[in-house]
């Protein structure tokens, strides 16, 4: 199994997560005592957690197949051998270079270890080499104020109200915008952040 380094002597490791893996991403999401944190009432009426049904339309196999890996993947965070949650990638709906980010963690007793951060920065440098992706993009709720400041460490920088539309716009393609213009919790209540690299 190989894994994606984010430096030398680092104990977190990334890996392309396997179709057989579904039901225990979807409880780490869904199931897990971080779910609270970032879905559902009473703090996210506006992003309800799903059924398992729900999660399987919204992550088709692709999501756990080598041959989807330039669309989108789920990628699995280790540290230390120990499985800590997740880290999704998607491509598809987005114009050529870009990609959008989201994370979830599975424990709540991994939060504020910085994992979340090492992962996001891996990410990003794995898809910049792999697929050329210089622009990227991550929509926390604007309630998830440990996000936002996460997601800031490693370079993420906030995009204004009045610059939302037009950002969104340069990122999603006209055909998709209908569906992922919105983003999981509402234009409104997503705080828009963006990162650009070169190569």
């Amino acid at each position: 199994m190989s894994y994606l380094y984010f430096k030398e002597n680092s104990d977190v490791k990334i890996r392309h997560s396997r179709i057989e893996e579904k039901k225990k991403i979807y409880e780490w999401l869904c199931l897990s005592d971080t779910t609270s944190l970032h879905l559902g009432e009473p703090n996210f009426p506006e992003c309800l957690v799903p059924t398992w049904e729900e999660f399987l339309v919204e992550f088709q196999d692709y999501y756990f197949l080598e041959e989807g890996r330039n669309k989108a993947s789920i990628m699995i965070i280790e540290n230390n051998g120990v499985e800590i949650g997740c880290v999704v990638y998607k491509m598809f709906y987005l114009k050529q270079g870009c990609a959008e980010l989201s994370i979830w963690l599975n424990s709540r007793k991994f939060i504020k270890k910085g994992f979340g951060s090492k992962a996001i920065e891996k990410v990003v440098n794995y898809l910049n080499r792999e697929y050329s992706i210089t622009q990227f993009l991550i929509r926390p709720s604007v309630k998830n104020f440990g996000a936002i400041k996460a997601y800031k460490k490693v370079g993420f920088q906030e995009v204004s109200n009045d610059d939302k539309d037009k950002v969104l716009k340069s990122f999603i393609e006209s055909n998709f915008l209908s569906k992922y213009y919105d983003g999981e919790y509402g234009f409104n209540n997503c705080f828009v952040m963006i990162k650009s690299i070169r190569n």
